[in-house]
């Protein structure tokens, strides 16, 4: 257990360095604090994550192995759906957008 504890925390650790640097440096943009409204959204976005998260795990701690993995395997499936379509989506509205004289960028 000692060991996996260390291990995460020099993958934590490693994180932070290497998302220091671009931060530092204003890459692509300088970073700005959320104003109270954005740290509101941030704090219910991240509570949902976390209870989602949590019953996710106990529901795995519920099921048989097999079924577990299944749950995994349509995760994938299902995130891998959820973004063709969006990106589907926001191509069909950048042609529309161009075809209509409006370009892409409106």
């Amino acid at each position: 257990m000692r060991e996996f504890l260390l291990c995460a925390r020099r993958y934590h650790l490693l994180v932070v360095c290497v998302s220091a640097v671009p931060l530092a440096a204003h890459f692509p943009s300088a970073a700005v604090t959320p104003d109270r409204r954005q740290a509101q959204l941030l704090a219910v976005v991240v509570a949902a994550q976390f209870c989602a998260q949590f019953l996710l795990n106990r529901g795995f701690q519920l099921l048989s192995a097999t079924r577990g993995s299944a749950v995994n395997v349509l995760q994938v499936r299902g995130v891998v759906g959820w973004w063709v379509s969006g990106w589907v989506a926001q191509w069909r509205l950048y042609l529309t957008n161009a075809l209509q004289g409006g370009g892409a960028g409106r």
